[in-house]
């Protein structure tokens, strides 16, 4: 369906009437070193929460707003107009808009996996309130926060199959027999063995070649407590004639601490993908998770690549 450019017009006043802008600040964007990021740019566009443009990709909000990054510190718009503003997606309408959020290193051109669906708006967790200006800082943000649940309506998912997936079961579920002292113990082993916890993964792209450590890459932010299971990486050239081999981590960051999980020696004489599937190890919420270039190889006459870096886990406690 073709619109004109008055009735884009028309939308676009209709649209924005009476939504309500956020400033949004940050004193410590990281690099994948886990320092201040010296020079990027922070990319907001305007998205449904299925990741659609509204209007067949004719935003209502006037496409992507880019913010500069200068040592950690949100600045302003990339044209230099401060402080830096979107759209409070409370008070937009299609109510609760998403921004697709990307950060760039312009310094060596690599981007960050975009943030989906950030929903700022007044009431928000990592937001406030003063003098009438609402701010949200973005140091506060946590992607995978459960009180920043995004309000939409999903589609079901699938039913249980070979004793995995989510299951859609019919109500009400039936114990064995009303919940006493003595039966408390097999109440709860029956509700154990009838639910199956769905395993989750959380994987990046980024390619990882050996000539310098470390080097960070960010997996996960476990919004619960969880158990890792399972790491997986895929190398995508073998390494020939080294000296010394390389070695590939799993790190935890959690509460100014970093913590060394898992230690891999890239010493495979072929490519392929790489799974270390017997890990149990217990992060608590909060924690980020980070695959590392922990070691650089050196006196190789071919580098070791690595092309994907993943991880298993489970809500702590889960069967």
């Amino acid at each position: 369906m073709k619109h004109s450019a008055l009735t884009l017009l028309l939308l676009f006043a209709y649209a924005t009437a009476g939504a309500q802008s956020v400033v949004v600040t940050s004193t410590n964007i990281q690099n994948v070193g886990m320092r201040p990021l010296s020079a990027g740019t922070m990319t907001w566009t305007p998205v449904t929460q299925y990741g659609q443009h509204p209007l067949n990709g004719k935003s209502f909000y006037g496409g992507a707003v880019c913010a500069t990054i200068t040592n950690g510190v949100i600045t302003g718009f990339c044209d230099g107009t401060i402080p830096f503003k979107v759209f409070d997606s409370s008070t937009t309408n299609p109510v609760n808009l998403c921004y697709q959020v990307v950060i760039k290193d312009t310094t060596t051109g690599t981007s960050f996996p975009p943030y989906p669906c950030v929903q700022p708006s007044s009431s928000a967790y990592w937001c406030s309130v003063s003098a009438g200006t609402a701010s949200c800082n973005w140091d506060q943000f946590m992607p995978a926060n459960p009180s920043a649940a995004q309000v939409q309506a999903g589609p079901p998912g699938p039913g249980c199959s070979s004793g995995t997936g989510l299951c859609i079961m019919s109500m009400p579920i039936v114990l064995p027999a009303d919940p006493t002292t003595a039966l408390q113990a097999s109440t709860k082993q029956y509700v154990d063995n009838s639910i199956i916890p769905q395993r989750m993964y959380a994987s990046s792209n980024l390619y990882l070649q050996f000539t310098t450590a470390p080097q960070y890459v960010p997996l996960l932010v476990a919004s619960r407590p969880i158990t890792v299971t399972a790491f997986t990486f895929t190398l995508s050239t073998a390494p020939v004639g080294c000296s010394a081999n390389g070695q590939i981590s799993l790190f935890s960051y959690y509460n100014s601490g970093l913590y060394d999980l898992a230690d891999y020696s890239i010493n495979q004489t072929s490519a392929g993908v790489v799974t270390e599937g017997s890990l149990s190890i217990n992060l608590a919420a909060g924690s980020q998770v980070f695959a590392v270039v922990s070691t650089a190889a050196a006196g190789c006459s071919t580098l070791p690549t690595v092309s994907t870096e993943a991880i298993e886990y489970k809500m702590t406690g889960a069967n």
